[in-house]
């Protein structure tokens, strides 16, 4: 979702912002009681058993995500290529590319992990995090529908209903004026390119 993350996410968690009084923010959004239950991209039932206090989001996507619903101060730990947004940078970092480590999850004392298949994260933290107890989400973002969807389960499972609801319809107001203004300019074919050392552009 690199198109998206940091330019409509932000956009968007600004328009958030406005839209969301002081008084609302340490519980906003949060409708119906907990424990509660989310269903995540390997079809899972997971059940989160109160707002969660201590997150740990791996990969950029997800931190981003949670981070756009206000969660930022939630978030303890994240992965080691996590560059954005800089209010995180300073979390201990739990792995990277050679791996994550459980462990560090544990010591943080998280009480919710989001991740994606990517780098065999899903495989390397489901089962030690549920032997600690410890719920797991695991999201994919292959279009901008199941991102939105995300957007939605994310505001699910940590509390933020809200907040999740009016970033969405943010993004997609953004959206719908970018529709506009480029309705009548034929598509071009773009070749996009990410790596450690950031986005490569061909033109």
């Amino acid at each position: 979702m690199k198109l998206t993350r940091r330019r409509l996410l932000p956009a968007a968690a600004g328009t958030l912002a406005v839209a969301i009084t002081a008084p609302c923010a340490v519980m906003a959004g949060s409708h119906g009681g907990w424990p509660r239950e989310v269903t995540d991209a390997l079809g899972r039932r997971v059940r989160i058993a109160r707002r969660p206090a201590r997150i740990v989001p791996v990969f950029s996507s997800n931190t981003e995500i949670v981070a756009a619903l206000g969660g930022t101060e939630r978030i303890v730990a994240i992965d080691g290529l996590t560059s954005y947004p800089p209010e995180v940078l300073d979390r201990p970092r739990i792995g990277s590319r050679i791996g994550f480590s459980p462990d560090i999850i544990a010591r943080l004392g998280a009480d919710l992990v989001i991740v994606t298949p990517s780098r065999h994260a899903a495989a390397q933290l489901l089962r030690p995090m549920r032997l600690a107890g410890v719920p797991v989400v695991v999201l994919e973002h292959p279009t901008l529908a199941r991102i939105l969807a995300n957007i939605g389960l994310v505001g699910r499972a940590i509390g933020s209903e809200l907040e999740a609801r009016a970033l969405t319809r943010a993004i997609k107001g953004e959206l719908a004026v970018l529709a506009e203004r480029f309705a009548s300019r034929l598509p071009k074919r773009v070749y996009f390119e990410t790596g450690a050392a950031g986005p490569a552009r061909v033109p």
